[in-house]
């Protein structure tokens, strides 16, 4: 799962909010959280003709992600469907927070172990059949005490995140050119998507990313196995790449809202060169001892 700084929920203190909600439940093997199926949804997809659900049918939660562009947080869960007359499984991302403001104002979950702590703070709304509803609206979205990259070793992560990119283009090239085939059953389907209505009225978001540019690495094919036991490592690699984008994604947020900035001393907003309608800044930092340059990149997009 995600696993982020911290020690979870607490009564006291900057802990208890919304991703910590959310990571909380998604995490402790003793929590559930319930799924409606009806939400405020955005999506530019249809959904897949073939895909029949279930009314009323248990969904497994599984993940808590994030996006890489904009400050979104999802929660991966897993729905039994039927296709085609069998039975399958399909994921979906229940997104609870959407552009940094929350997409739904309530989630409904059974908190084993942190009913006292959500009961005293004045989150729970309303209880029924063991479960309690949450109300999200109550606590801050993220802490503000993760808006010290130096602590988390901001830049440690940015470098390790280019790393495991590289290693996984060079990886995945490995399977491509050898026809690498994991032949394994699954019952899982995977849905085809096809573009809706192209009248869509689309919305402009706001992306901010950060980065250090310097940073180059260049993957070795040598260094991988060239049989069927690259998809153990690949799988490893997709599991730390998603982890440790979602403490990046955090940490960015939580500085874009301090009043301090990360205590960085950003140069003046410019245009990104050969980047249409992209701004950027620059800052100097220490990485593993060393200084870099890292920049943050802001602009606007149509989804």
């Amino acid at each position: 799962m995600c696993k982020f700084y911290g020690e979870g929920l607490k009564e006291s203190g900057r802990n208890l909010n919304v991703v910590n909600v959310l990571r909380t439940l998604v995490e402790d093997e003793n929590c559930e959280v319930y799924i409606p199926y009806d939400y405020n949804k955005e999506s530019k997809y249809c959904t897949d003709p073939d895909v029949e659900f279930i009314p009323n049918a248990n969904c497994e939660v599984i993940d808590m992600v994030s996006n890489q562009e904009r400050f979104n947080y999802s929660i991966t869960y897993v729905i039994p469907v039927i296709v085609k007359g069998e039975n399958k499984k399909v994921f979906r991302n229940y997104t609870v927070i959407r552009d940094g403001k929350l997409n739904v104002e309530s989630i409904w979950a059974s908190v084993n172990g942190y009913y006292d702590t959500l009961k005293n703070a004045g989150c729970i709304k309303a209880e029924e059949n063991g479960k309690v509803e949450i109300d999200l609206t109550s606590i801050p979205l993220i802490s503000v005490c993760w808006a010290q990259p130096t602590n988390f070793k901001f830049t440690e992560l940015i470098k390790r995140e280019a790393e495991i990119s590289e290693e996984l283009k060079c990886i995945r090239k490995i399977i491509k050119d050898n026809n690498f085939s994991q032949n394994i059953e699954s019952d899982f389907y995977y849905e085809s998507k096809t573009t809706a209505d192209t009248d869509r009225d689309k919305i402009c978001v706001h992306c901010v990313v950060y980065d250090i540019p310097e940073f180059k690495f260049k993957a070795n094919e040598n260094n991988y196995p060239h049989d069927n036991s690259i998809f153990a490592i690949k799988k490893s690699l997709d599991r730390e790449l998603k982890e440790i984008r979602f403490k990046i994604r955090t940490i960015v947020w939580a500085v874009e809202n301090s009043a301090k900035r990360g205590s960085y001393e950003w140069t003046e907003l410019a245009d990104l060169p050969r980047s249409k309608d992209k701004k950027f800044q620059t800052a100097k930092t220490l990485c593993e001892g060393k200084e870099v340059t890292l920049r943050r990149v802001e602009y606007n997009k149509a989804v």
